[in-house]
């Protein structure tokens, strides 16, 4: 019985092997596709032209938020349209 399970070890460990990449080509294969995918992927940039002469006027703060690992400072901003 304990024969087996150590051939069926063996077999699991040499196909293991064989099939798998060494973990630097790994590394490697996942950061250029994340940094692919980032320089493919950039936002879009959101123009905006009203029709009549408007100012947008901003207003920002600090503000506590309430996480799991604890509380933490995060900015906040509100901004609105006024003619100007």
């Amino acid at each position: 019985m304990r024969g087996k399970r150590v051939a069926a070890a063996a077999a699991i460990g040499v196909l293991a092997l064989a099939f798998d990449t060494p973990p630097s080509a790994q590394a490697q294969t996942r950061t250029s596709a994340a940094y692919s995918h980032e320089v493919q992927r950039a936002r879009p940039r959101i123009e905006i032209h009203p029709a009549r002469k408007l100012v947008r006027e901003c207003t920002s703060w600090l503000e506590q938020e309430a996480r799991p690992s604890g509380t933490v400072i995060v900015p906040r901003m509100r901004c609105w349209w006024r003619p100007g």
